[in-house]
């Protein structure tokens, strides 16, 4: 007979004992025996306090490092600012660097310069075509608008958007530029069918 609990994570295992001890008092069954097979329920609660301490100090270094990374992308400083009691230096030094790369991409994707506003113009435009023609096609063809192809006209303009401006809605002014584009070429179109 196998046991049903073998195969999860510490932390889900926590999450199960939890939720049994809190509706039942006790643990009992494959449960119980999951537990003594990972060194009893002292040492399976020290672990899930472990876990929980490790995931505490991870955030609280990812705060800290968002924090010190503000405008830059260099994660140096933040290196030698940053210690832990938790993490062995190799293992700061690596949460340190990947945090420090999520940073500079949010960074580089939420910051608006001239290279934004004129992509995003161009990319309504591009947008506002495309959409446009696919708005046609589908009238001319089908012999009726479906409000459901806003959402292909959408996609279509976002990801003009994406390609010109390497930044996602994320952006305040991609996510604009989308939604105009999106409202402007089917009114083009709409308006030019209408005549």
């Amino acid at each position: 007979m196998t046991n049903n609990y073998s195969s999860l994570s510490t932390s889900d295992l926590e999450e199960i004992y939890s939720v049994t001890k809190a509706n039942y008092g006790a643990i009992d069954g494959q449960l119980l025996e999951e537990i003594n097979r990972r060194g009893g329920e002292a040492a399976f609660l020290a672990e899930v306090e472990k876990d929980r301490k490790l995931k505490k100090e991870k955030a609280r270094i990812a705060s800290e490092v968002a924090l010190l990374m503000k405008g830059q992308t260099d994660p140096h400083f933040a290196k030698t600012m940053i210690t832990s009691n938790l993490l062995s230096e190799q293992e700061l030094s690596t949460l340190i660097d990947s945090v420090a790369r999520r940073q500079a991409a949010h960074q580089f994707n939420t910051k608006i310069d001239t290279s934004t506003l004129l992509g995003a113009a161009l990319g309504v435009l591009i947008g506002s075509v495309l959409g446009a023609i696919i708005t046609f096609f589908q009238v001319y063809l089908l012999g009726s608008f479906f409000y459901i192809s806003l959402v292909i006209v959408y996609l279509v303009s976002w990801l003009t958007l994406r390609l010109i401006t390497r930044k996602d809605a994320g952006n305040v002014i991609v996510l604009i530029a989308a939604v105009l584009a999106t409202i402007a070429g089917p009114v083009v179109a709409l308006g030019f069918l209408l005549k």
